[in-house]
């Protein structure tokens, strides 16, 4: 569990609090002994950064997908209906996000 960091917040328990922290800790048990029903809540954070697939990986993974599901939901025009997806679509087909530059 490397990357993830347990803290004990003051705050209402309903919903996400950015309240006091009382207590951090690697682990749950070690914020466990701060914590008061209804006063304070324990959250996480995870530092570990996100992987990402490279741009070929994910352009083929969703073209593979799309194959699928077209072949399974309608066999007789899934390669009419791909054809057209990734005509319409050929930037998302590409690999690209739509948080890329």
């Amino acid at each position: 569990m490397s990357g993830v960091w347990h803290a004990v917040r003051l705050g209402p328990c309903k919903r996400p609090s950015n309240g006091t922290i009382v207590a951090e800790g690697p682990t749950e048990d070690s914020v466990i002994e701060h914590w008061v029903a209804g006063e304070v809540v324990i959250t996480w954070t995870d530092t570990t950064p996100i992987r990402r697939l490279k741009p070929e990986s994910l352009a083929k993974r969703r073209r593979t997908r799309l194959r699928t599901k077209l072949s399974k939901a309608v066999p007789l025009f899934a390669e009419e209906f791909e054809a057209r997806e990734l005509a319409a679509r050929p930037d998302f087909y590409a690999g690209k996000r739509p948080i890329d530059p």
